[in-house]
């Protein structure tokens, strides 16, 4: 009679919780939504308006047919502004710097899951001014800390444990990555992994593949349900050419740690500047635009750059994209370690390509 009454109460617990998945699926992917626009409205007046470059398939260049204004040194000025405003938000919430992340994990960890409210509206402000404006860096990590905020509110107001508190913390994680990377599955993965090294929160799981197939429906209901890059289906030709990706693998992880070096290397001068951090900001991004005036496809999200790349093989010499890749690892280490708001992981991939 105890045992029945005991999974009785486990089912209703169950159905609890992923009923809240549902609900955080549905309003991290409105969320998403929103953070989509606003990053594509920033990226539209910031690049194409101030900057004067093309506007491209950006959303925005259809609805205002407005000329750009090519302000002078506006590859310098224009990242730095960006940088020093998303300094200003994150002056008040310091949580906000960087990838995002690290703070989720601290939050699970160390704060039983809590964070705080203002985190999720704060941390799009700054992600769309840092990246927006030309700042290097992703677009997974803030998504993931904003998602994870509103899980984590949900299940504050809810009064819920400490437990289920991180359990949805982990499922809005989910469902921002899962909406704006069109990849629920991966969403809901690459959660469940974050708070461990060699380990994944199993109780997660269910609710954070709930959350993210929820937001991602919504999201793609809204946008497209077009992946996020397009392959050619007749990549691999031969066995024989698995050399050549066994190579381009030494050469990628070669690159990952010279790009772990530069940026815990930058992290480390930055950190030793004493200065506010909206001013460290603005000195990252002045140096991100210093290169931007010389390469511009190596600032920004890189997605389009990435597209390219996938689509045309001879799109750049093989010097060219090696200098590419360095100069994305510099402008990305520089725009995160001074606490610009952006993640790692297309950078990584706009390295990689």
């Amino acid at each position: 009679m105890i045992k029945n009454k005991v999974k009785i109460i486990q089912e209703i617990l169950s159905f609890k919780i992923i009923f809240y998945s549902v609900l955080i699926g549905i309003l991290c992917g409105f969320g998403a939504v929103l953070f989509t626009y606003g990053l594509e409205l920033a990226v539209w007046f910031f690049q194409h308006v101030l900057m004067g470059q093309p506007a491209g398939t950006n959303k925005f260049s259809s609805i205002f047919q407005t000329p750009s204004i090519i302000l002078p040194y506006a590859m310098l000025l224009v990242p730095m502004a960006g940088a020093f405003f998303s300094g200003i938000l994150s002056y008040f919430a310091p949580e906000t710097q960087g990838g995002g992340t690290d703070s989720i994990i601290a939050s699970f960890h160390h704060k039983k899951g809590v964070i705080k409210k203002s985190i999720p509206i704060i941390k799009t402000f700054t992600t769309i001014f840092t990246l927006g404006s030309g700042g290097s860096g992703g677009k997974e990590g803030p998504i993931m800390q904003i998602g994870a905020g509103i899980g984590s509110y949900i299940a504050q107001k809810l009064k819920l444990s400490v437990k289920e508190r991180r359990i949805l913390l982990l499922a809005g994680a989910a469902a921002g990555l899962g909406a704006v990377f069109k990849a629920p599955l991966g969403g809901a993965i690459t959660a469940v992994e974050a708070p461990y090294k060699k380990d994944f929160e199993l109780e997660a799981l269910i609710p954070s593949v709930v959350a993210s197939i929820t937001s991602y429906t919504l999201y793609c209901t809204i946008f497209d349900y077009s992946p996020l890059f397009t392959f050619h289906s007749n990549f691999f030709r031969s066995p024989a050419s698995l050399l050549f990706y066994a190579l381009l693998a030494i050469i990628s992880a070669v690159l990952g740690h010279v790009f772990i070096l530069i940026l815990k290397k930058s992290k480390t001068i930055f950190n030793a500047i004493k200065l506010p951090i909206y001013l460290k900001t603005a000195l990252g991004g002045l140096l991100v635009g210093g290169i931007g005036v010389y390469y511009f496809d190596a600032l920004g999200l890189g997605i389009t750059t990435i597209q390219k790349l996938i689509s045309i093989p001879s799109y750049l010499p093989l010097y060219a994209l090696l200098l590419f890749a360095l100069l994305k690892i510099m402008t990305t280490s520089l725009t995160v370690s001074s606490g610009g708001s952006g993640g790692l992981l297309i950078p990584c991939l706009f390295i990689g390509a």
